[in-house]
């Protein structure tokens, strides 16, 4: 297969060599029994052969694809000898940087993974730094950590967010709603987005001020890097959005409008908490971010995790820098951080 050669002809690096190991082996399970379809496109070339020197490890069969290799970006529809690759697989993964206008060749994808229950991993923006920092942690032990959040969030009676910016949050879970534990572990039923570590939680009550000093929704990517010198404030009263302040210029008014067009966006459909507790710096990449030591705010659509009474057309991400947790006053995180005392009782 040409790009099964033409993506091996890039040096595989021995700092890549744990991420792509905890890709293939722990987080999809790959065996020798396996075959395997390999989605990349050019940015990804290092991280893929990474990726595919495990694979040949492991033994498994594989088909390799680079996303150029059938015509210019965007791609707006997927390219038929991926399609019927996907179709004879059981292990898939996908490793591209998105373009706009190509929403349509991902969905596809997500219907193959569905009806051929396929070990899929959706690896985004793929690079080497995804595989250095984002996978680097024991997928594991993220499990085990998050089974720990898990339990004391079933008992807490009062969880706070706080970080030097000026966050401090009060919330409350809403026990009836499931905790979900994602941790990157890939079955037949669950595909995953990888990197991963995350618990979300549905809050029954929020209140007080959330800072968003990382990351604003994927829509506003390009208006993210403002948000260090002019940080986002959201203010809750009474379990909803009450006002937005500060920002990047043009910002909170651009939210603003969203929030007049699609009902219940003023509503907080989740919280993450990031729990990849070997991503210990600020990456400046949602990707690997957005499951960082930290709590997140998901305003609007909470996706399929919850059946909530009320629905909205959208989903609107808020990541701040470094935020601690603390639960029932004991700090879980502390500016960004789990304590070593704690991931070593896992």
């Amino acid at each position: 297969m040409p790009d099964r050669e033409k993506i091996k002809r890039f040096r595989v690096y021995e700092s890549l060599s744990l991420g792509a190991q905890n890709t293939v082996s722990k987080c999809l399970s790959v065996k020798e029994t396996d075959l395997v379809t390999l989605v990349f496109d050019t940015l990804a070339m290092e991280a893929a052969s990474a990726i595919i020197q495990e694979i040949e490890l492991v033994g498994a069969t594989y088909e390799a694809f680079v996303l150029e290799s059938y015509g210019e970006r965007p791609t707006m529809l997927l390219p038929t000898p991926i399609a019927e690759s996907l179709r004879r697989a059981n292990v898939s993964i996908y490793g591209v940087t998105p373009m706009c206008g190509e929403y349509d060749h991902r969905a596809e994808i997500f219907s193959i993974v569905k009806q051929a229950r396929l070990r899929h991993a959706h690896m985004l923006s793929l690079s080497s730094h995804t595989l250095i920092v984002g996978m680097a942690a024991d997928y594991g032990k993220i499990r085990a950590l998050n089974e720990w959040i898990i339990g004391k969030l079933k008992r807490a009676e009062k969880v706070q967010i706080k970080s030097f910016t000026g966050t401090d949050v009060v919330v409350t879970p809403h026990t009836e709603y499931k905790l979900h534990n994602i941790a990157g572990i890939i079955t037949e039923d669950h595909w995953h987005n990888l990197p991963n570590g995350e618990v979300v939680f549905h809050p029954r009550s929020i209140s007080g001020t959330y800072v968003c000093d990382g990351h604003l929704p994927m829509s506003m990517a390009d208006r993210t890097p403002g948000l260090e010198r002019a940080p986002l404030e959201l203010h809750f009263e009474d379990n909803v959005l009450a006002r937005l302040e500060g920002g990047p210029p043009g910002v909170a008014s651009q939210l603003n409008k969203k929030m007049e067009t699609g009902q219940n966006l003023n509503r907080v459909g989740a919280v993450s908490i990031g729990t990849n507790y070997e991503i210990r710096s600020w990456t400046g990449n949602i990707v690997i971010d957005g499951y960082s030591p930290s709590a997140f705010l998901m305003l609007g659509y909470a996706g399929d995790l919850f059946e909530l009474p009320w629905n909205t057309y959208a989903t609107l991400h808020f990541i701040g820098r470094r935020t601690s947790l603390l639960v029932d006053d004991e700090p879980i995180i502390t500016a960004g951080r789990f304590a070593e005392s704690d991931l070593e009782k896992l």
